[in-house]
């Protein structure tokens, strides 16, 4: 092989490594705010039960949006296409 060959591939496993980073970043990302998600989601229903009255609704209101919500971002950015891509 040539060393225009090699530099070829050299250059062509740099932008390969470059783009995997990125999507792995995203997928950790992705699992970091969909885990954040379902801990504060959790901590909210349980406040809500602890408290009465209108705060108790909107911690419930809260923990709903969190929990509901924590699928749609790992669909988003740890899915298994995503996964597939960074492998």
């Amino acid at each position: 092989m040539s060393t225009a060959g090699v530099q070829s591939a050299i250059e062509t496993q740099r932008h390969w490594s470059a783009a995997a980073g990125k999507v792995k970043q995203q997928i950790r990302r992705g699992r970091r705010v969909t885990l954040g998600l379902g801990v504060a989601g959790t901590v909210l229903v349980t406040a809500a039960g602890q408290v009465e009255g209108s705060a108790g609704r909107v911690l419930a209101a809260l923990a709903t949006a969190a929990l509901a919500s924590a699928p749609i971002v790992a669909g988003s950015f740890a899915s298994p296409d995503h996964t597939k891509t960074w492998t």
